[in-house]
């Protein structure tokens, strides 16, 4: 179910500052920008708990170079 913002019922101010908001992210509507807000918080406390930040993966490197053998560098002069 889906409210609208007469039925959250912000403020005047909260508006006005959910507006700021949206213009300076160039958002289409104030829902938008709740919808963004919201994410991000949601991401914060889940984050804070389990102390992993949501995003993409970075892609780890499983190739087995040991150290000294023809693909690894650090024992290259620099």
């Amino acid at each position: 179910m889906q409210l609208s913002i007469e039925q959250i019922g912000y403020s005047k101010d909260q508006l006005a500052k959910l507006e700021l908001y949206r213009q300076a992210m160039q958002l289409p509507s104030i829902e938008a920008a709740i919808e963004q807000l919201n994410r991000r918080q949601l991401d914060s406390m889940v984050a804070a708990m389990t102390g992993k930040r949501p995003g993409p993966q970075l892609a780890t490197n499983n190739t087995t170079a040991l150290a000294g053998s023809a693909d690894d560098n650090s024992n290259k002069p620099t």
